[in-house]
């Protein structure tokens, strides 16, 4: 892979040229470059027809607001080619603004732009919830500006062509407002406010390095510190050949202060950089992916970061952004919501297909410790924004993801507000808030787990299904809510919950809740105010739900019309506890739910089907540990010298007796040299089979308590003996600093294995010892004649690691592997695709003296190509049908074909297809087959049935063919053929 390194471009040389087409009057100030004050006529200057001046003041009024939303004054050059030059991107820019209008207007925001040569346009949000009639003043820096959707930022030396001041009436009825603009006055910063010099320099450079990288290509950034940095980046890699942009080393830049990054194009990758305190200004978000596509944001930690504004975000997908990632981050402590997909005008329904996984949200505190007297917003996860555009479907994946500590608004760890999207598979744990969805219909929200929360999942809306989730110690459970209409409120926002209709809550595990496990109607009035209507839910399946509670009622409805309850199981342990007051569908027995020491979960001795596993932080975050470092320290028992025998650990090096160690008693080490050692290894179980599922483990290193210590998170126990394996470059202090790790020391005189719970756990083994590079010498000649196809080293380094989880270095020849001197070394299976033949073979490959095979498994491969009649949209390509991902297709409007070709010309008698939106409309389809791709045979025409997103069977007489075609004739919404994934089962190869 080719890299380019930031600090070897020469350093840009700031130029500082004043040019000024006009002057309005004498200039006051030293540094002026531009002084806007409306006071006359002026030749060098014009505004747009709508504006007028008077008594000094430019104003335009909104002519029809039922059409148009903003009012604005646009200010460009006249006999001039530009209004004014850039003698750096930190020119300032003061102004006066203010808003006038019908009482009733509601102004969102006030704006500022400014347009360039070329592709320079940039934008700035001045103040928002605007009050009528107050003028507003500040100042901001041209570099704080972001850039428009497919535009770029303005640099050093720039032409300035126009200015434009917008507000924004979110009111779409005859409600005018008018914005008056007294002054704007462009300056040069003064010396004292120019940013590090090795900051402009990145902030030059680095957007054409990556404008110009290619395909594959590194963009490495200098480790260090960088404040108050600004960019706009617009790359192009292609599928699997992204342009990377990351550090020297994972968390080696750290983005501070006043930052800002946008990022456009496709299949980049933004990897790797810590930000702390990055806190934009001005600005809606601090990572922007605007017009972005088949990109990633991953393994970046973000602490105490977000614009300063509760309704801000972190990182907010916009501007027809698609099939992005945003994966292994760490989020601490945000001052701004986390990640928010923007749904909310023309210029964002289109952000879609994306997965947001693998990521750590912790420590959100309550949104009113930040922002005195506020009561919304904060959210970890907002997708959508809702009121006009809660049913845009945007088709989000949020999975994976552990969300802990978290109190934000009390209400809304998620919020989703847009339709067809799947949450699935996350962990959320001991936080003051819980799962929304608040608007927007055909969501899924399954197989999550929640501990100790002050909520389950509340529900709005039509046609969602709630499935497979499991709760233990929450507040309520399953809150399906009322809904609820609000005449006086502004058009559009009149339904505050959209009535619930035809929702599946099925098959989900509930214990121990406070109040209900699940609740029907929840919120409704039977007495309303005169400006409120409310809904009952309507239609909806309960089924399948076991509940487990002390007190409280398992199922209660406060009303609902044809709500359907089957088989719904309750134990009620306590004497507080009730069935509820429905009469059928539910019955009280005692469950015999037991501990799973497996998945850490409780479960029914008979129930098989809740395969869950709570995440912890080994599974989330940056891959690379190091972020460890920066959660906070905790308090250290008491350190008594005698509570174990010194004869019970003879030395860190051998210890074969076992230790029974919980939080309030550390295992005592003898002091011992670590001395050109690499790991720490020990086996480990739990004493019984009694830790919880929300349980978590820290392994620590130190010499005395309150002195430097060195600490790392462990996976959870098991009841059976298990081996593990620390790699000290894994343990960092525990304190909010990136110091030295554990190896640099050369004594240790304590190791502490602590438990939340306090639970006892068992280790013995203590070892330490040193890693060296093993190769493995593969043999070329056999992995070819044995399996029948040829296979890149590449493909191999994931099928052998240690238990530590250090992956291969792969060459050209060989495959290197960091072994521990222990020799444990466990090879898995791999799956090879091949034309040839099935079954299993075996890699051969030396280790020390023996020789290892590494078994593999071939599956026969039938579709080999695909081509297509036409591909209008690069990102929903024709390799999209075969890739073996609902959320992916090929697109093509109007009668278009998609052709396959097979390994061979084998026997078929049947079709496999999957359409987009399948389950909502039909599309029309022939299906033809040929032997050579010349002569076709038709042997279906028919459409799809309408029901389903997953694949639907098209059965035919059998055939020979080497060749299918399936032909598009649009749908019943639209002209446009969507495929999502095709399958062609293979019945026998000819001749066979």
């Amino acid at each position: 892979m080719k890299k380019r390194n930031v600090s070897t471009w020469v350093l840009v040389v700031l130029f500082y040229i004043i040019f000024m087409p006009y002057q309005l009057e004498a200039l006051t100030e030293e540094g002026d470059i531009l002084h806007l004050e409306f006071d006359g006529a002026n030749e060098n200057i014009e505004l747009n027809h709508e504006a007028v001046i008077k008594d000094g003041i430019a104003s335009t009024t909104i002519p029809n607001p039922a059409e148009y939303q903003f009012a604005r004054v646009m200010i460009s050059a006249k006999n001039n080619p530009s209004l004014f030059q850039l003698d750096s991107a930190n020119t300032k820019v003061k102004y006066r603004i203010k808003v006038t209008g019908h009482a009733d207007a509601a102004v969102d925001y006030i704006a500022m732009r400014m347009k360039g040569d070329k592709d320079r346009q940039t934008f700035i949000t001045l103040e928002r919830d605007i009050e009528l009639d107050k003028w507003y003043e500040g100042e901001f820096v041209i570099n704080e500006m972001s850039a428009s959707s497919g535009k770029e930022k303005f640099s050093a030396d720039d032409p300035v062509t126009e200015i434009r001041a917008d507000a924004k009436n979110s009111m779409k009825e005859d409600r005018p407002i008018t914005i008056h603009v007294d002054y704007i006055h462009v300056y040069s910063a003064e010396n004292g406010d120019e940013k590090d010099p090795e900051v402009m320099e990145l902030e030059n450079n680095l957007p054409h390095l990556v404008s110009e990288a290619n395909p594959g290509e590194e963009i490495i950034i200098p480790n260090g510190r960088y404040e108050d940095f600004q960019s706009t980046l617009v790359g192009e890699g292609t599928d699997g050949a992204p342009v990377i942009i990351r550090p020297e080393t994972p968390g080696g830049v750290i983005f501070t202060g006043n930052t800002n990054i946008t990022l456009t194009g496709e299949h980049l990758k933004f990897q790797g950089f810590h930000f702390d305190q990055a806190n934009p200004i001005g600005q809606q978000y601090l990572i922007g992916l605007s017009g972005l596509s088949h990109s990633q944001v991953t393994d970046n930690v973000f602490h105490a970061s977000g614009p300063s504004d509760p309704f801000g975000g972190i990182i907010r997908i916009q501007d027809k952004s698609q099939s992005n990632r945003i994966h292994h981050n760490t989020f601490k402590r945000n001052v701004s919501m986390g990640i928010a997909v923007r749904v909310n005008d023309n210029n964002n329904m289109e952000n879609q297909y994306n997965r947001i996984d693998h990521n750590y949200f912790t420590d959100i505190p309550d949104v009113s410790e930040l922002y005195p007297g506020e009561t919304n917003g904060l959210e970890a996860i907002q997708i959508g924004q809702g009121y006009g555009t809660e049913q845009v479907k945007v088709y989000t994946t949020v999975d994976h993801n552990l969300f802990e500590n978290i109190t934000g608004d009390g209400a809304e760890i998620i919020s989703s507000k847009t339709a067809h999207n799947e949450y699935t598979y996350n962990t959320f744990k001991n936080s003051d808030s819980g799962f929304t969805l608040r608007f927007g219909s055909n969501n899924k929200v399954s197989h999550n787990i929640f501990f100790n929360t002050k909520y389950g999942i509340r529900v709005t809306d039509r046609n969602q299904t709630i499935k497979e989730n499991y709760m233990y110690g929450v507040g309520q459970g399953i809150r399906i809510l009322a809904g609820r209409y609000d005449s006086e409120a502004e058009v559009g926002r009149r339904y505050n919950y959209i009535p619930v209709e035809n929702a599946t809550i099925s098959d989900n595990v509930i214990m121990y809740p406070d109040s209900q496990g699940i609740v029907i109607g929840d919120g409704y009035s039977f007495n309303p105010t005169s400006n409120y209507q409310y809904f009952e839910p309507i239609n909806s399946q309960i089924t399948n739900n076991k509940i487990v509670l002390e007190q409280g009622d398992a199922i209660y409805e406060v009303t609902g019309e044809n709500i359907s309850y089957q088989n719904n199981t309750a134990e009620l342990t306590g004497n507080d506890a009730s069935t509820g007051n429905i009469d059928t569908g539910l019955i009280s027995r005692k469950l015999k739910m037991v501990y799973n020491s497996e998945d850490k979960l409780y479960k029914s001795k008979k129930d098989k089907s809740l395969n869950l596993e709570p995440l912890s932080i080994m599974n989330v975050g940056p891959a690379d540990k190091w972020w460890l470092a920066l959660l906070e320290k905790k308090d250290l028992p008491d350190m008594e010298e005698d509570i174990i025998n010194q004869d019970t650990v003879t030395s860190l090096i051998k210890q074969k007796k076992p230790i029974e160690t919980t939080n309030k008693k550390p295992v005592k080490l003898k002091p011992k040299s670590l001395k050109n050692k690499d790991y720490i290894a020990f086996d480990i179980k739990e004493k019984k089979d009694s830790f919880p599922a929300w349980d978590s483990m820290k392994l620590t290193l130190f010499e005395k308590q309150d002195e430097e210590e060195w600490s790392i998170a462990i996976a959870n126990t098991t009841e059976n003996w298990k081996h593990v394996i620390i790699p000290l470059n894994e343990f960092h202090k525990s304190s909010f600093s990136n110091g030295n790790n554990v190896m640099n020391k050369q004594e240790l005189r304590y190791l502490l294995l602590s438990a939340n719970s306090n639970e006892k756990v068992e280790i013995k083994n203590v070892t330490a010892g040193q890693f060296y590079a093993e190769s493995f010498v593969l043999d070329r000649e056999k992995i070819e004649l044995g399996i029948g196809a040829s296979l890149p080293l590449s493909d191999l380094s994931g099928l052998v690691t240690y238990q530590g989880g250090d992956q291969a270095a792969v060459s050209a020849d060989e495959i290197s592997w960091e072994l521990p001197d222990e020799q444990f070394v466990f090879i898995d299976k791999g799956i090879l695709e091949t034309r040839e033949k099935t079954g299993t073979t075996s890699l051969s490959a030396t280790y020390r003296d023996m020789v290892v095979n590494i078994p593999i498994q071939t599956v026969l491969k039938t579709i080999i190509d695909v081509t297509a009649s036409d591909e209008p949209q690069p990102e929903n390509s024709k390799e999209n049908t075969i890739d073996g991902d609902l959320h992916t297709r090929w697109s093509a409007e109007g009668e278009q074909w998609i052709q396959y070709e097979l390994r061979d010309r084998i026997a078929v008698n049947e079709v496999q297809i999957a359409f987009m939106n399948g389950a909502e409309r039909a599309t029309y389809i022939d299906i033809e087959v040929s032997s050579d791709g010349k002569s076709w045979e038709e042997v279906y025409s028919g459409s799809s049935s309408a029901s389903t997103t997953q694949m639907e069977s098209f059965k035919f007489e059998q055939k020979n063919a080497r060749f299918v075609r399936i032909i598009g004739h649009g749908n019943t919404s639209n002209n446009w053929n969507s495929i999502t994934e095709v399958n062609i089962p293979e019945i026998g190869t000819e001749g066979q």
